[in-house]
């Protein structure tokens, strides 16, 4: 089982799961970081930030690390894109454990 981090950057966690052989990755979005083209996310996360109105959908690298972030206005967007981005990947999501 997959610890849900509560935080990730900051943010609070609202929905995490693991990339793997249960989505596809589409390619139907492309993200650069420092120039660098970016392949498929290690994990997914969307959050958001106490001070933001919108939501975040973060890419994440083997350690946990945000490599690519979305902003998007609402939670049902944030989950649209990354249905787009991976697919498959609406039948994956958790949600941190609650205290």
């Amino acid at each position: 089982m997959v610890d849900v981090p509560k935080t990730i950057a900051g943010a609070e966690v609202f929905f995490f799961t693991p990339i793997d052989h249960r989505q596809r990755h589409t390619g139907n979005c492309r993200h650069f970081a420092g120039g660098e083209l970016q392949g498929p996310a290690f994990a997914l996360a969307i959050c958001r930030y106490d001070e933001s109105s919108g939501y975040y959908l973060f890419g994440l690298d083997p350690e946990g690390q945000v490599v690519t972030d979305s902003l998007c206005d609402t939670i049902d967007q944030a989950m649209f894109q990354a249905e787009f981005e991976y697919e498959g990947v609406s039948k994956t999501w958790m949600r941190p454990a609650v205290d």
